[in-house]
């Protein structure tokens, strides 16, 4: 009869495995509450325009890609720093884009909208080169999460589709409301919106997706739905936390409805693909449409 060899250390070792999970569900936890707690702060409490941008863009995206990063690097000895430091530099993109285009702005968006300054808010395409330098400086935890490139065409196509089927569904909502024509921006704050929005949607799909999703389906091995409806539960948070109910109640339904169905389109894409590439693209398509409605 073979016998079985157990690691003298066997108990101790799970004892660490589940100080680390518990670890992790307390950071992620925690600095979600901080990132809705200080965006509420600045809405309720900050009054110049440039300030209130600043400080919401800074936070939030700083907070939700310090968190992906650190996430991805949580069994890494230097977690920690990386985290504040790829956090530290989205804080400093948005300094320097809010403060150059809208420190004289008392609303958004601004009056003039061929403003050439319009022009600066391609600095939001910085942002894919600092997740690309993550993803080159540490590519194995990268693809971990979802961050390749390993099956784009199918991935892209059925982001397109993804997006598609939602942006059509808006589309044909709005037909009711008589609010179906296409707008026509100047080209600067075309430029703007749709920098912002390749930005954006980038950092939505780490935070909600790779860092959020991936944990609570994962680690925490909840069923597709309860971590689904959880992620879109934050989303939806932090919408109303910046929108304050200054919208009227229709608008905000409709957001919030669309919220919740784009989060558990794009968590089942990345269920599915386990690329963070299919949301992308359904969220660039819908959230472009949505822009040019």
């Amino acid at each position: 009869m073979s016998s079985i060899w157990v690691h003298s250390d066997w108990r101790s070792q799970e004892q660490y495995r589940l100080r680390r999970r518990e670890r992790t569900r307390w950071v992620l936890l925690g600095w979600t509450l901080v990132l809705l707690g200080c965006v509420w702060w600045v809405q309720h409490h900050v009054d110049r325009l440039v300030f209130k941008a600043l400080l919401t863009d800074s936070i939030s995206w700083g907070i939700a890609t310090g968190l992906f990063v650190w996430y991805a690097l949580r069994y890494h000895p230097a977690r920690r720093s990386v985290a504040c430091g790829y956090g530290l530099a989205v804080v400093i993109m948005f300094v320097l884009i809010n403060s150059i285009v809208k420190w004289d702005l008392a609303s958004w968006p601004p009056e003039a909208m061929d403003a050439p300054i319009l022009f600066w808010g391609l600095w939001h395409w910085f942002y894919l080169g600092i997740i690309a330098q993550f993803a080159l400086s540490y590519p194995q935890e990268a693809r971990a999460l979802g961050l390749h490139f390993n099956h784009w065409p199918r991935d892209i196509g059925v982001g397109l589709l993804g997006g598609g089927v939602l942006a059509g569904h808006y589309l044909f909502a709005l037909t009711f409301t008589g609010a179906s024509q296409v707008r026509v921006f100047p080209l600067p704050f075309l430029v703007w919106e749709a920098s912002f929005q390749v930005f954006m949607t980038l950092a939505t799909e780490l935070f909600y997706r790779a860092t959020l999703y991936r944990y609570l389906e994962s680690e925490r091995h909840w069923d597709f739905w309860a971590a689904a409806a959880v992620v879109a539960a934050v989303g939806v948070a932090l919408y109303l936390v910046k929108a304050r109910w200054t919208s009227d109640i229709i608008t905000i339904v409709g957001v919030i409805f669309y919220v919740i169905i784009l989060n558990v389109i794009n968590s089942a894409l990345y269920r599915w693909t386990r690329s963070l590439l299919p949301g992308y693209i359904a969220g660039l398509v819908f959230h472009i449409t949505a822009m040019l409605r």
